[in-house]
């Protein structure tokens, strides 16, 4: 991966009914995010695809401080929250918040979102983004995505304590326990959550997805990373 825009083998899709921007958009400009409101706003579109475009929707902008600055779409359903942060080492994107409405779930939103965003943090040459990975399937779709847990050990301790506590509340069979388990305990950091995501049974029942559903875990991306690269061409492109 070159220290341009990565050849990703997709286009952007931007949401084609522009959202209306708020609060200081002019601000967000001078923060560097586009070379004006023109720019601003294409950014904002390929941000807010994750929104249907039959949806109206407003997009605020702030800069609460010298180097952070704020998006925030916040609808009764669909909630979205990006904070950007100006660092010695780059620009860091704190992802707080992403709440689909359930009608538009399993709908290919978050796919496209996530196309836009590996398009635009290239563009923008976002050096790290965290998230939050949680909302009910929050955790299961980062960890497919190739999220990294900020504290891996951390993590993985939750996981075991979760899987061992709480199996049958889960809807875990008893003779998955010890490979599930051991799964968890074995699995490198940067595959951690990736690899318990995609854990099976015999019969493909998704005791991954099980342990991971309704769990809360912080989340990182780091986009110079080939091996994210090549996981995200195979799973969204």
């Amino acid at each position: 991966m070159s220290d341009g825009e990565p050849p990703w083998p997709w286009q952007a899709e931007p949401r084609r009914s522009p959202p209306t921007l708020a609060g200081n958009p002019e601000a967000a400009v001078a923060f560097g995010l586009a070379d004006d409101l023109d720019g601003l706003m294409d950014l904002t579109r390929m941000i807010a695809a994750v929104i249907p475009d039959d949806i109206d929707c407003t997009a605020t902008w702030t800069v609460p401080s010298r180097g952070r600055c704020v998006l925030a779409i916040d609808l009764p359903e669909w909630k979205l929250q990006q904070t950007f942060h100006r660092l010695p080492h780059g620009l860091e994107v704190e992802f707080d918040m992403l709440v689909l409405a359930a009608t538009s779930r399993r709908r290919g939103f978050t796919k496209r979102l996530i196309r836009n965003l590996a398009i635009a943090y290239a563009r923008l040459r976002v050096a790290y983004i965290k998230v939050l990975a949680n909302h009910i399937d929050g955790a299961l779709v980062w960890a497919r995505l190739g999220a990294q847990p900020l504290d891996a050990e951390y993590e993985r301790t939750r996981l075991l304590e979760r899987l061992v506590n709480d199996h049958e509340t889960l809807g875990i069979a008893v003779e998955y326990l010890e490979d599930l388990y051991r799964t968890i305990e074995r699995t490198p950091a940067p595959s951690l959550m990736r690899q318990v995501a995609a854990f099976e049974g015999e019969k493909g029942e998704p005791l991954g997805e099980m342990l991971l559903r309704n769990h809360a875990w912080q989340a990182y991306w780091d986009p110079r990373d080939p091996d994210l690269y090549n996981h995200l061409k195979d799973v969204v492109g």
